[in-house]
């Protein structure tokens, strides 16, 4: 997540949304406070109500960080909130006693 700020910031502006409840995790902490603009989707139960608020904060690339995890939220996706979407999958390795993510994209057709 953090490569993903740190190359986009001087191209773009990052909305983060949360999809579950704050669990009070010095993770999402870390989210909040590093992301341009965070919302917390949460709180709104209806799928078409999160998406729409998407497509009205004019999100081009929308990038679904949580696959089929639980509170993932699918059918958000389903409904196209935005142009370009894409799925990434996350993966840790450890070399090394280091671990290091790679970030795969797989690029979604309209």
């Amino acid at each position: 997540m953090l490569f993903l700020f740190s190359f986009c910031l001087y191209l773009c502006q990052i909305f983060c949304y949360a999809l579950t409840a704050d669990d009070n995790t010095s993770f999402r902490k870390k989210i909040e406070g590093d992301a341009e603009h965070f919302v917390d989707l949460s709180s709104i139960p209806c799928h078409g109500e999160a998406a729409d608020r998407i497509h009205a904060d004019g999100i081009q690339i929308l990038v679904n960080m949580n696959g089929y995890t639980k509170g993932a939220r699918n059918e958000i996706f389903a409904l196209r909130p935005a142009p370009i979407q894409v799925r990434a999958l996350c993966e840790k390795y450890f070399i090394g006693g280091v671990v290091s993510m790679i970030l795969k994209l797989n690029f979604c057709e309209n």
